[in-house]
């Protein structure tokens, strides 16, 4: 049930996205004719021209808002199907095998998962409407400029390696920023089952030094 109502917030999204950017096309077509208007100095046409390009424009901007407000939705019930499954899993553990299995580590995980997911998923939605968008640009400026319009599929395209080469190197530092914060989150575990043992031996200042090296790092 869920993952069928997942699955139709999620359509619901990439269809208001392809609308967003069907309108902002057709605005900026409607753009074109209005200036050509006012160049001929047809004023009737282009008051009609103007008035097109507005309703066009708050049309666009509703079916993006829409689009928007949709994507918190789209992470509220992935992160409460998530946590259902987890709680499921470990509501099932021993006691023995609670305390062996890093929790802590799971917890960095999946918050640190959930936060992509909230910051990214518009992007990725987004970006599927990339190539429509890029036809569709390049078709609008193959009207107004002819030939030189192939640059604007080209120099994306381009691009695109090296912004993939990029984001592979912020992938790692992410990975070695998780890992730092999944030994200071382990230690601050062991810190917390083995409390009495800290106090009776006073190694408080010994693991706050040890805690405050791994978040300097």
């Amino acid at each position: 049930m869920m993952i069928s109502h997942l699955k139709g917030i999620i359509t619901y999204s990439i269809i208001l996205y392809f609308l967003e950017l069907a309108f902002k096309l057709w605005f900026s077509g409607n753009l074109m004719n209005l200036f050509l208007a006012i160049s001929k100095g047809e004023s009737g046409q282009a008051y009609g021209y103007a008035g097109a390009a507005c309703a066009i424009w708050f049309f666009g901007q509703v079916f993006r808002h829409n689009a928007y407000y949709s994507i918190p939705i789209i992470s509220c019930r992935i992160r409460a199907g998530v946590i259902l499954l987890l709680f499921a899993k470990v509501s099932r553990l021993t006691s023995f095998a609670a305390k062996t299995s890093e929790l802590g580590k799971i917890t960095n995980l999946l918050s640190s998962d959930f936060n992509a997911i909230e910051t990214k998923l518009p992007f990725v939605l987004a970006g599927l409407m990339l190539p429509f968008g890029l036809v569709g640009g390049t078709v609008l400026i193959w009207i107004m400029v002819g030939w030189p319009a192939v640059f604007t599929f080209i120099v994306p395209l381009i691009i695109f390696p090296i912004v993939l080469r990029i984001s592979k190197k912020i992938k790692e530092f992410i990975v070695l920023i998780a890992l730092s914060k999944d030994k200071r989150i382990k230690l601050c575990s062991e810190l917390i089952e083995g409390i009495r043992f800290i106090k009776l031996y006073g190694w408080e200042m010994a693991f706050k030094k040890k805690i405050q090296e791994l978040r300097e790092n």
